[in-house]
């Protein structure tokens, strides 16, 4: 049994380096054709597995356990706090080059904070910026000081292979997410009823002043993404269909 959360397959079939993608290019698809049962995270990673020819592929996707994850329920109403979870490699691909709107964000509304969990140093991103340091032991604690979440990601083959993890803790604790209108992101935030989807600079500014202003929305939204965590995106789900396989 293999399990594929990511498309890993695209280190090899996507190289540059042309002695990896001649050599390697298929070492994944061979995996897959010759595995028992292949489980992938999403439909993308799904169809890579059945052009690789595998005999048997499951669907679940990456999940949380809804006992770690309490629900949202107080607010600071003098301060509204924006954030972002991951790792330094995400970070610099994905967030870094939201830098122009976050600072213009930042002028705009100077009671915005931004929480970067995973980043503990300054990477420039305004004077109202906060790094914090990520352990497993306050991940949690730190996604409930959020009001909004964001996932802002590159628009190409290897983000089309992401199960959107982000969004599913931030939905876990009953935050709406923004995110790129890329991949798995499009199934996770759904638009008006668990999050907002953006793609140019204006679009996250404005999502994020929606949100902002409208305290109702922001919970309706909150409320709704938690409900989708509980159906669908939380291993008190998806733990039987692994037991049966």
């Amino acid at each position: 049994i293999v399990d594929y959360d990511d498309a890993i397959f695209h280190n090899y079939d996507q190289s540059s380096n042309p002695i990896i993608k001649n050599f390697l290019g298929n070492k994944i698809a061979k995996v897959m054709r010759f595995s028992g049962t292949v489980v992938a995270g999403n439909q993308y990673l799904a169809d890579y597995a059945a052009r690789s020819g595998a005999k048997n592929i499951e669907i679940i996707p990456t999940v949380i356990d809804l006992e770690r994850y309490p629900i949202k329920q107080n607010a600071d109403d003098e301060q509204f706090i924006v954030g972002w979870i991951g790792t330094k490699t995400t970070f610099e691909k994905h967030l870094l080059p939201c830098k122009d709107w976050i600072k213009a964000l930042q002028h705009q509304e100077p009671n915005i904070r931004f929480h970067i969990v995973g980043i503990t140093e300054d990477m420039d991103l305004g004077k109202n910026v906060q790094y914090i340091r990520w352990t497993e032991e306050t991940e949690v604690a730190e996604i409930l000081k959020m009001d909004i979440g964001l996932m802002p990601l590159q628009d190409s083959k290897w983000e089309k292979g992401k199960c959107a993890y982000k969004l599913i803790q931030y939905a876990a604790c009953g935050i709406p997410g923004i995110a790129s209108d890329v991949g798995m992101n499009r199934e996770v935030t759904v638009p008006g009823e668990t999050g907002i989807l953006a793609s140019a600079d204006e679009e996250w500014i404005q999502a994020i002043k929606t949100l902002k202003s409208n305290t109702e929305l922001r919970h309706r939204m909150g409320r709704n993404a938690r409900k989708i965590v509980e159906e669908r995106y939380c291993i008190q789900q998806t733990s039987t269909k692994w037991k049966e396989i």
